[in-house]
């Protein structure tokens, strides 16, 4: 399993289907619905609301490795600087500074504040926040959940100082 991306890109079903060769039928329905509400848990357990009230209506969720064969990206990083919301980047470790690059001069503020979630819900879990510009030289590591967005700069763990300044 990888830091909770594999369903979006639907690999988890296809992994816990290995638990239905192995064993009863079920046991893969059952691993397949708990890993699927870990897979959300890792941004929330840093303290970051993917949509928040006043900040961000909205999230879009893209991954950051396309296929190295493809000719071009299909993702417009453009359209996506353009529609505002929080912007949720999966497997982007190793292509942030490109990501961060064209979602600027999609217009997106080199100012807009990120947040890498490496090993999220677990007891290693390191959130690392930064700008949209310092992203490529952030000391980001892999596997890590990157949230671009004004929500990426508040921490509404329990208890949080950013989270106090909001109530």
């Amino acid at each position: 399993m990888h830091d909770g991306h594999d369903d979006v890109f639907d690999k988890l079903r296809e992994e816990c289907g290995v638990f239905a060769i192995y064993g009863h039928p079920e046991a893969a329905n059952v691993t397949y619905l708990g890993l699927y509400a870990l897979q959300h848990r890792g941004q929330e357990s840093a303290g970051i609301a993917v949509t928040h009230r006043g900040m961000s209506t909205h999230v879009t969720v893209v991954t950051g490795h396309e296929d190295p064969a493809k000719p071009e990206t299909q993702t417009d990083w453009a359209a996506l600087a353009k529609a505002g919301g929080t912007i949720v980047v999966l497997m982007g470790v190793a292509e942030r500074a490109l990501i961060a690059a064209r979602l600027i001069a999609g217009g997106l503020s080199p100012e807009t504040p990120v947040a890498a979630v490496r090993w999220g819900t677990r007891p290693e879990q390191q959130t690392t926040r930064t700008t949209l510009a310092e992203l490529g030289t952030a000391a980001v590591e892999a596997p890590s959940t990157i949230v671009i967005g004004a929500v990426a700069a508040f921490d509404f763990s329990p208890g949080a100082q950013s989270a106090q300044a909001l109530e």
